[in-house]
């Protein structure tokens, strides 16, 4: 099952507001630093990424301390090899994108998570 990613297109105007007070490099590593204290407050709170959730735990094992978080390890290998992004601030972005419509229908909790694919299947 492929899943349908968000492209670069259609994250660059997410993009340019989140970095428009602030160098990419900065956006990144604020967002690291806020995920890991959001999660410390509130472990649940990496269920509204759905599959982006791999993407970010990643990052968040490549860039922060994780230790108290979650084991190393662990992830989704075959739902992160379909969301590779070349620059990690879309990849940030597109979980947020995510995250937001998830909110948006209530579901910001839910376990299960419905993908659309490049197959036109749910």
């Amino acid at each position: 099952m492929a899943i349908n990613v968000f492209t670069e297109t259609e994250l660059q105007p997410l993009l340019d507001e989140a970095t428009a007070n602030q160098t990419k490099e900065q956006f990144i590593s604020r967002t690291v630093e806020n995920l890991i204290n959001t999660l410390r407050r509130n472990a649940l709170h990496y269920r509204a990424y759905g599959p982006y959730w791999w993407w970010l735990k990643k990052l968040l094992m490549e860039q922060g301390d994780t230790r108290t978080l979650f084991p190393v390890g662990n992830l989704d290998e075959e739902i992160l090899n379909q969301l590779t992004f070349n620059d990690p601030a879309y990849g940030i972005v597109a979980a947020w994108q995510y995250a937001e419509w998830q909110f948006e229908m209530g579901a910001q909790a839910n376990t299960q998570h419905v993908l659309d694919t490049e197959e036109g299947d749910f």
